[in-house]
């Protein structure tokens, strides 16, 4: 039997463009800026600006702002993370053990 030990990969704003508000009040932002955010973080990006500062706030009050979605871009940005992670860490098997934000090393 095989020892196997879980790391969570997660993205950052520094992984994924257009995950960062530029300004520290959301109202500053254009709205195609704000669905960006909102969008990074899997979350809906419809309605006026009004909504779209709500839900950025609202996401802010419940500490969920630095969780991002790993299938932003369709997993482009997740994907180039763990490759990158890989490559620093040759016993990651990135094949069989990709699940979610986890993976295997052996």
């Amino acid at each position: 039997m095989t020892d196997s030990c879980f790391i969570n990969v997660k993205l950052s704003e520094d992984d994924v463009p257009g995950a960062r508000l530029v300004y520290a009040d959301a109202e500053q932002h254009s709205c195609v800026q704000l669905k960006r955010w909102l969008q990074c973080r899997g979350l809906a990006v419809r309605g006026n600006k009004e909504h779209l500062c709500k839900r950025i706030r609202d996401c802010f009050a419940a500490k969920k702002d630095k969780e991002l979605s790993i299938a932003i871009d369709e997993g482009k940005w997740y994907e180039r993370k763990l490759a990158s992670f890989a490559a620093s860490s040759p016993s990651v098997d990135t094949n069989l053990s990709v699940s979610g934000k986890r993976f295997l090393l052996r």
